[in-house]
């Protein structure tokens, strides 16, 4: 699922949980399953951005 305000993205393994996610932020209820509070706050995230990783070449 993609926010496309933000360009920022979340990974759901079923259906359900993305529409879970959806009504939840739309509606500002409270989540209280901590796989759906990290999604959430990975959405609604618009300053913070993800540390890159870089390999070193030797």
């Amino acid at each position: 699922m993609i926010n496309t305000s933000t360009g920022k993205h979340a990974h759901f393994r079923s259906m359900f949980g993305c529409r879970c996610i959806i009504y939840y932020l739309t509606n500002n209820i409270e989540i209280t399953n901590p796989y759906l509070q990290v999604s959430a706050k990975r959405l609604k995230d618009k300053e913070k951005k993800k540390d890159k990783y870089v390999n070193k070449k030797l």
